[in-house]
C-alpha cells in the first residue's frame, strides 16, 4: 500500500487500524513488511516491535522481510 507523504497520513492511517482490530476484540496485531519499501519508524512510535519470523516462513525471504507485532487491548 502506498500512503503520499505529508499531514501524517500514514501515522493516521496506521492508529486507525489499531483502534478497528481493537474494536474488534483482537488482541495482537503482527503484520510482515517488506524491509526497504517501509518507513519502520512509523510502526514503531505506534508502539510496534520486531518479532522472529513465524513458523514455517520461507527462508529464502527472511532477510527481505520485517515481522512486527502490537499487542492490544480492549
Amino acid at each position: 500500500m502506498y500512503v503520499p507523504r505529508g499531514q501524517k497520513r500514514a501515522e493516521r492511517l496506521v492508529a486507525a487500524l489499531i483502534e478497528s482490530a481493537r474494536d474488534q476484540g483482537h488482541r495482537r496485531i503482527t503484520l510482515g513488511t517488506m524491509s526497504r519499501l517501509v518507513p519502520h519508524h512509523i510502526y514503531r512510535k505506534a508502539g510496534v516491535t520486531s518479532v522472529d519470523a513465524p513458523p514455517g516462513f520461507p527462508t529464502q525471504f527472511r532477510d527481505r522481510v520485517i515481522f512486527m507485532a502490537i499487542g492490544i487491548q480492549g
